[in-house]
């Protein structure tokens, strides 16, 4: 019975700990704990219950004779112990729907948007990593002749994914023979998905000769070239400016050296992609990956579906004290609402 007191109390000392710093960023003193737990434990004792989450590394201080901060491990465990979160107000509800009220709409469209309103509604960054291509069914390719090494290719998926790329060719082309290429493709491509598509060209290419094969051999091209775009280039971020207004970053080199992790995109892009092997919730805190681009940040990130397959991932990047209760729900709901257009 006494450990288990004994145990309650010190959850519930980190528990009003973390909420606190998470409201104020400001240190928890013994003071104010006395206050929130409103019971007989003495400033001395709460004093020595903190002494020990220190030592154990759930807390932390940053000047001796302040008051004390959740370290990660200290969030984490608050987060494993959560016991309930907040439910979505009507407001954001309705912000989340309007980004899917037009009818027709790019997907790449609804992404962007989607960043931008996860941005608006957390006051954090939002992020959204793009559907990735090579998951998707091919349905179409345009082909669009420009001059005679220059070709404009659009390919849409059967998900309603949809890229424009301008390929330049090592040989020149006719528009008859484009048309040729593009009736080609379209017979032979259709419902196979991305990730086996250029296998099956080359092995056609191969099989080839004599007349056709520089008529297999150009469609192999359009096609390797237009799909050999830059990951990174479909994952979206809004809401930089967000990591300006956290008081923990009001040290202007320490927000510019944050801002240009995310900027660069390339290990952000690397950790959501992680998040593509498997549905449901992931959160990552500060250091605790080991993982330099995270450090002073936390990242809640769900993945989304199209057509019922994993395709990409959306998440919102905060200080450690980010709120928890209340974005962790904005994340889930965000995501289910996204799978259920994307079909």
């Amino acid at each position: 019975m006494v450990v288990s007191d004994l145990k309650s109390r010190r959850n519930k000392i980190l528990d009003i700990v973390v909420l606190s710093y998470i409201d104020t960023a400001i240190p928890v003193g013994s003071l104010y704990l006395s206050k929130k737990l409103k019971s007989s434990l003495s400033s001395a004792t709460i004093r020595n219950i903190m002494a020990e989450l220190e030592e154990e590394g759930y807390l932390t201080h940053i000047h001796t004779s302040s008051g004390r901060i959740p370290t990660d491990k200290g969030f984490r465990f608050y987060l494993d112990n959560m016991k309930e979160i907040e439910r979505l107000n009507q407001i954001e509800i309705e912000k989340i729907s309007r980004v899917f009220e037009a009818k027709k709409q790019a997907v790449e469209d609804i992404i962007k948007k989607a960043s931008s309103v996860l941005s608006s509604i957390t006051k954090q960054v939002g992020v959204v990593l793009f559907p990735r291509l090579k998951r998707s069914i091919f349905k179409k390719v345009e082909l669009v002749f420009i001059e005679p090494k220059k070709v404009l290719a659009v390919l849409l998926t059967s998900s309603g994914l949809l890229r424009d790329v301008i390929v330049e060719l090592d040989t020149e082309i006719k528009k008859e023979e484009l048309q040729k290429i593009s009736v080609f493709l379209n017979s032979e491509l259709e419902g196979m998905s991305i990730k086996e598509v250029k296998k099956h060209l080359l092995t056609k290419l191969e099989s080839q000769k004599d007349s056709l094969y520089n008529l297999f051999k150009t469609a192999f091209e359009i096609i390797r070239l237009s799909l050999l775009f830059n990951e990174t280039e479909g994952l979206y971020i809004d809401g930089l400016t967000n990591i300006l207004e956290q008081p923990e970053f009001a040290d202007i080199d320490k927000a510019r050296n944050i801002i240009r992790k995310l900027e660069k995109k390339l290990e952000l892009f690397e950790i959501l992609n992680r998040d593509l092997t498997e549905a449901g919730l992931r959160i990552y805190i500060g250091r605790e990956d080991m993982n330099p681009f995270i450090e002073d940040l936390s990242l809640i990130s769900s993945a989304y579906r199209i057509s019922g397959e994993i395709a990409g991932t959306l998440g919102v990047i905060g200080p450690t004290r980010m709120d928890y209760r209340r974005i962790i729900p904005i994340v889930e709901y965000f995501s289910s609402a996204l799978s259920e257009r994307l079909i």
